[in-house]
């Protein structure tokens, strides 16, 4: 399954805001990560706000999330004020194997 991990992975959500016109990377007024996990507990984290949103390069940002509860987590980036935009998407967080070898 596509975007499948095991519970306790770490992943880089990255993000990525163009203008429209012309293609060019562009620094939003306002990026904002939200999560919703399997539980339905939803989060923001704010540029500028949450350290934990960094921006790698202009109009690029990522957060580092930690996926500790399995099921399906909604993620989405989204910009208000100059340059709005939004992308979201699904990922999958598997329980941990059983192992049977040993």
């Amino acid at each position: 399954m596509a975007n499948s991990y095991l519970k306790g992975q770490n992943i880089k959500c990255t993000g990525a805001f163009r203008n429209v016109d012309s293609g060019a990377y562009v620094d939003p007024t306002v990026v904002t990560f939200r999560t919703k996990d399997p539980s339905n507990n939803l989060s923001n984290h704010v540029y500028g706000v949450d350290p934990n949103v960094t921006k790698t390069a202009a109009g690029r940002y990522r957060y580092n999330l930690l996926l500790d509860e399995a099921g399906d987590w909604y993620l989405r980036w989204d910009s208000t004020g100059t340059h709005e935009g939004a992308q979201e998407w699904r990922v999958y967080c598997c329980p941990p194997a059983e192992p049977t070898w040993g």
